[in-house]
């Protein structure tokens, strides 16, 4: 019986992996989506999806601690799309960076692995039928 727990146990780490995506909630982490019409909006809470337009790019602006200052980030874009920027925090304690989303419409993922800490990105492509479309922060909802 010992043995099938430990069997148990070794598949569940293997399926859930060492790094899991941790509270979507940071209390000392903000991030800044400026759009290209140079609209903005601000969020705290990454579990919420911002809506962009397909092919859109993106300015965004992760606010951390500022003693992270000069620490690397990994930017990884599970579902599509091109990240560009340096991955490395400002003295301000900024990560700013460039996101061009994909053309098809649909979820777009970006992880940002800073030490122990990932926060996860939501973006959705939206549709050009809006019944397509979750409920996603824009500059005209926030």
């Amino acid at each position: 019986m010992k043995i099938f727990y430990l069997i148990t146990a070794a598949i569940i780490l293997i399926c859930v992996g060492p790094n899991p995506v941790h509270a979507q909630n940071a209390p000392d982490t903000s991030a800044t989506i400026q759009f290209g019409n140079g609209q903005s909006v601000v969020i705290d809470d990454f579990s919420d999806q911002i809506g962009v337009q397909p092919k859109e790019l993106v300015t965004v602006t992760v606010r951390f601690a500022p003693d992270a200052a000069a620490e690397p980030v990994q930017m990884e874009s599970l579902d599509g799309g091109i990240i560009n920027g340096p991955g490395v925090i400002a003295g301000d304690g900024t990560l700013t960076f460039g996101f061009q989303a994909p053309g098809n419409s649909g979820q777009d993922r970006i992880l940002l692995r800073h030490g122990l800490k990932t926060l996860r990105l939501l973006f959705w492509v939206l549709s050009s039928n809006p019944e397509n479309n979750p409920p996603v922060v824009t500059p005209a909802n926030q």
